[in-house]
């Protein structure tokens, strides 16, 4: 059922088009086409869903139904109302697109900051880090004051419009001066690299 976090939409549309075909100016009439589109119609629904599974998942939902619908008349005379010789006919045509798509959003905690008790004790400690805040780091420091082992993602050599190396370079050297083993990794590190520099 809707609720706070979640958002259901459906949307549909129509469009009715019709045309004729006018005249050529030079050509003789028993060279003229005498043709119509009296029907020129397009059907369109949506269904848009977000929903949000638990406080870790959300679930997007996209579907779509499009159809079309196009008759071309042709006449024997302009008053365009006999259909008898050879050049006359009707041609339709159908068609309908349908499609969706659903996306599954997982975070992988329900927090949203490194705050809260201390971490246990006498165990190695890993923390894989995207970008962070200088308050971000002070919390985590907090809760593990013995050090661990850090890997801190160079966020921004993943950008195609930036690409320099040297966002993580503040939370490496914090936390170095913590205690803690930091490892950085860039766009393009492979797993065992970055492993062998903790």
């Amino acid at each position: 059922m809707p609720n706070g976090t979640d958002e259901y939409a459906i949307s549909y549309t129509r469009q009715e088009g019709e045309k004729g075909a006018p005249l050529h100016v030079t050509d003789p009439i028993s060279a003229q086409r005498f043709w119509n589109w009296p029907a020129w119609n397009t059907d369109s629904l949506y269904l848009l869903s977000t929903t949000a599974l638990d406080d870790m998942a959300t679930l997007k939902t996209r579907f779509y139904r499009n159809t079309f619908y196009n008759l071309l008349r042709a006449f024997d005379n302009r008053n365009e109302n006999t259909q008898t010789l050879g050049r006359a006919f009707n041609s339709p045509y159908w068609d309908e697109a349908l499609g969706g798509s659903a996306e599954l959003t997982l975070r992988p905690s329900a927090r949203e900051d490194l705050t809260g008790p201390d971490l246990p004790t006498g165990r190695d400690v890993v923390a894989v880090l995207g970008a962070v805040t200088a308050s971000h780091r002070e919390h985590l420091m907090a809760r593990h004051p013995k050090g661990g082992y850090a890997v801190l993602l160079d966020t921004a050599t993943w950008d195609p419009a930036d690409g320099r190396p040297g966002s993580a370079d503040a939370a490496a050297s914090a936390l170095r001066n913590a205690g803690w083993t930091v490892a950085v990794a860039v766009a393009g590190s492979t797993p065992d690299r970055v492993w062998d520099a903790l």
